[in-house]
């Protein structure tokens, strides 16, 4: 029986911030940098949220993600929030 070559799986990216825009940059730029449109295997960790649980975010960086996203025909940011676990527990955690 031979042994197949194993391919190992890359590092997780991990990106921890208190800016939910400038968390979505850091992405964009580790994509754009990279070979691929995807990033597997992601861990985003955030903090810092409001007082009124919504996460910190810097105005210019997210006007320039969602231009960018729009001009790719993607959705914007503001959309995709929703599908990060820490949004969605942040939902929950208010109430």
């Amino acid at each position: 029986m031979s042994k197949g070559k194993r391919v190992a799986a890359p590092p997780p990216l991990l990106i921890d911030d208190t800016n939910l825009s400038r968390a979505w940059g850091r992405l964009l730029l580790h994509v754009l940098d990279g070979a691929g449109t995807e990033v597997a295997p992601l861990i985003l960790s955030l903090s810092g949220f409001e007082a009124d649980g919504t996460a910190a975010e810097d105005a210019t960086v997210r006007q320039s993600l969602d231009r960018l996203l729009k001009r790719k025909g993607r959705r914007s940011g503001r959309c995709r929030v929703h599908a990060l676990p820490a949004a969605a527990l942040g939902h929950v955690a208010r109430g």
